[in-house]
């Protein structure tokens, strides 16, 4: 739904915090512009303004509306490395970024936060980490785009789209980019969302394909982990057979009947380490169900031939 209007007409500025505390600053009306603005959820206010005049600050600013971060930019003729602080009233000028860039993307709070990716001219995958003092280097994105989106915290990012246009998405941890799912349009220059949590959950909307799109896309994550499971080699069955009745735990297992070379009435148990003849089934056979543990087990139905309705219970 509509909003209040921007008192000026703006493209390519910066914008970071929520949408009912949001600090907007920079970017480009008739030119350059240092105009700043928050935000309240109903009107806009006019704040004052940059040091520095500048464009192409889509997505390189960070914090909230008493605490952002905003460096980089374009001022003719080229990118500019200046980050200016500001603390709710006022900018003042910070230690710069150690590689001038425009179009970048950004996360975090004024004394933590990232800017990656962005043009120096090209496209680059660079990352720099802000501490509230300097900017350091850090781990470099899997795919260098410049106009891309993202948000997050400086050890939960996220980035998403750029130029080419691409749907790559990747999060941060704070020292590395793991690539992610895709977005499913591939696209630049969208609405960034980069608030607080976007690691997890954040949107997509509008941006450039071949032409200007409204679609909006949400990304979400679970916090769930699944750990991959690993088999390791434990010790081998006394007799070599297939269509096995197994039943029991790693540690206390049991197989029964089978087939190899002929069918088999033959049942061995396992302690974790090796396999022991235990009693025999009652009646060869192959391919039956198998359900219980070591001691307290079912072995049932089969294949004879005929198929079978033997049942037959084991007490270990």
């Amino acid at each position: 739904s509509a909003g209040g209007a921007l008192p000026t007409a703006t493209r390519s500025a910066g914008a970071a915090g929520t949408q009912t505390a949001t600090i907007f600053a920079g970017g480009y009306d008739t030119a350059n512009t240092a105009e700043a603005y928050t935000y309240d959820g109903s009107s806009w206010t006019g704040i004052p303004a940059l040091n520095q005049a500048r464009r192409s600050l889509d997505q390189n600013m960070a914090g909230t509306t008493a605490a952002a971060i905003i460096a980089g930019g374009y001022v003719e003729p080229s990118r500019t490395a200046n980050s200016e602080e500001y603390n709710g009233s006022s900018w003042a000028e910070g230690n710069n970024l150690n590689t001038a860039r425009s179009d970048a993307a950004a996360g975090g709070i004024q004394t933590a936060s990232f800017l990656a990716g962005g043009s120096t001219g090209s496209a680059t995958g660079a990352t720099e980490l802000y501490d509230g003092t300097s900017w350091t280097n850090s781990g470099s994105l899997n795919t260098a785009r410049r106009a891309l989106g993202g948000g997050g915290s400086q050890t939960a990012g996220i980035v998403f789209g750029g130029i080419g246009p691409t749907g790559a998405t990747e999060t941060f941890d704070g020292t590395s980019w793991t690539e992610t799912a895709d977005m499913a349009t591939a696209r630049h220059s969208g609405a960034p969302a980069n608030q607080p949590g976007a690691n997890s959950s954040t949107f997509a909307a509008g941006g450039v394909t071949d032409d200007y799109v409204s679609i909006t896309e949400e990304f979400t994550k679970s916090a769930n982990v699944i750990t991959a499971g690993a088999y390791a080699s434990g010790g081998s069955l006394n007799t070599g057979r297939y269509a096995i009745g197994g039943m029991g735990t790693e540690a206390a297992g049991l197989a029964a009947g089978g087939y190899g070379p002929d069918r088999t009435a033959n049942s061995e148990e396992y302690n974790g380490t090796s396999w022991s003849e235990g009693n025999n089934l009652n009646n060869a056979g192959e391919g039956g169900g198998a359900a219980g543990t070591q001691t307290n087990a079912a072995y049932m139905g089969r294949g004879a031939p005929p198929a079978t309705n033997y049942f037959e219970g084991y007490n270990g």
